[in-house]
């Protein structure tokens, strides 16, 4: 049986977002068998392979606050002395001020201080959960000495690897729920915003970095319907917002860059079915050509030797199926905006637009996957719904009565 991958990409708060979407994936019955998150979406997809669906969505609603996921670095809380006095004397303040401010950048690394993420991150995952789960969880980290991307894989059966391109190391099952911390944070780490992550003597940084969108690990264990979660909308409006200062300047730039990271694995996926779809014609030739043949012992011959060389008999099997969930306009949250208000209408809007990708789905589709449709009694987030029509009690009704949604054309 083909598995079944959810892609998770990284955005900061918007991840938020992301939860609804899961939420309303896993209410449609849609079961994972592997889970890759980028960043924010590394620590969503840690609770998604924990199987804590419910713990996910209420860490986004009740538990995420800017108090809870960083605050200010205590080395630029400044503290002024009678030396600060002499910034009355031009020539004088200018000589301390500059040696001021070289000690400080030099012996700072982020601006923000990490530790009460770390510490929110001890406290919701479910160590023997998600080594129990079954679930394949894929992080990705960016290494800062080797300057590439590493992954970091919980296996099916709780195994712990660390994986970079030439190299693999199983993590000591004693270590297993420190290395979940640390990979968590590592792919978590935002550059300049929060410190790197300092695992095995390696310094690692936020995975979007190298891979915000981490397709290509779903497509690589052998995914074939793969679930992938966007926080960008499909076309950009201009937001109606001035970056007046240096660090709004700073955190749009990074958001632009971390949403702008996943064309490639796009772009690879597209190439994979490119490529069985031509080897498909290809076949379809040569048998064409084979049956025309004479001699029956050299089309027996040759077709053992495409039997070997071509072991897929169905092409359809190899296709991969990427399909995208998105919001239809920008999510209403900046990188580091934990607005409690906020973020419950960006986990509201994601459940809605996982509904909406749920209706869209043919039955057949459905049923491959073991799949439900998801009927509006069992939806809470009922404010501005583009799915099904929720506000009705008739409509609720006759839901019941015969068993299956009804889908409004509103």
């Amino acid at each position: 049986m083909a598995k079944i991958g959810l892609v998770l990409s990284g955005g900061g708060a918007k991840g938020a977002y992301e939860a609804g979407v899961v939420k309303a994936l896993i209410d449609a019955q849609i079961k994972f068998d592997v889970v890759c998150g980028t960043s924010v979406g590394g620590l969503n997809a840690v609770l998604i392979a924990s199987n804590q669906i419910d713990d996910l969505v209420k860490v986004w609603e009740e538990k995420v606050t800017n108090k809870s996921v960083f605050m200010l670095n205590p080395k630029l809380k400044l503290k002024f002395t009678f030396g600060d006095i002499l910034l009355l004397l031009p020539i004088i303040s200018l000589f301390w001020v500059k040696k001021r401010l070289v000690k400080l950048l030099t012996g700072l690394n982020s601006i923000c201080d990490s530790s009460p993420l770390r510490n929110l991150v001890k406290q919701i995952i479910n160590i023997d959960n998600l080594k129990s789960s079954g679930k394949r969880l894929i992080l990705t980290g960016t290494n800062l000495q080797i300057g590439d991307e590493e992954t970091f894989v919980k296996t099916e059966n709780g195994k712990f690897f660390i994986k970079r391109k030439d190299w693999i190391k199983e993590v000591k099952d004693t270590d297993f729920e420190k290395m979940v911390i640390w990979a968590t944070m590592a792919t978590s780490a935002i550059p300049i915003a929060f410190n790197p992550e300092v695992i095995s003597g390696y310094q690692y940084i936020d995975g979007g970095v190298g891979n915000n969108t981490p397709l290509i690990n779903a497509i690589s264990e052998g995914c074939q319907d793969i679930f992938t979660i966007l926080i960008k909308p499909p076309q950009r409006a201009p937001l109606d917002i001035q970056f007046n200062n240096l660090s709004s300047v700073g955190a749009r730039t990074l958001e632009i860059f971390l949403e702008n990271t996943e064309e490639e694995d796009f772009k690879h996926a597209k190439l994979i079915n490119d490529v069985l779809l031509t080897r498909q014609k290809m076949l379809d030739g040569i048998d064409f050509v084979l049956k025309k043949a004479k001699e029956k012992e050299l089309v027996q011959e040759i077709q053992t030797v495409i039997e070997q060389s071509f072991p897929f008999k169905d092409t359809n099997k190899g296709l991969i199926n990427n399909i995208i969930i998105q919001p239809a306009k920008d999510i209403d949250l900046g990188l580091l905006d934990f607005n409690p208000e906020k973020l419950k209408k960006a986990v509201s809007q994601g459940y809605q637009d996982g509904c909406k990708k749920i209706e869209e789905l043919p039955d057949e589709k459905l049923e491959e996957l073991n799949a439900k449709r998801l009927e509006c009694v069992e939806c809470k987030y009922e404010v501005g719904c583009v799915g099904k029509k929720i506000d009705s009690k008739f409509y609720m009704t006759i839901d019941r009565l015969i068993g299956k949604s009804v889908t409004s054309n509103k």
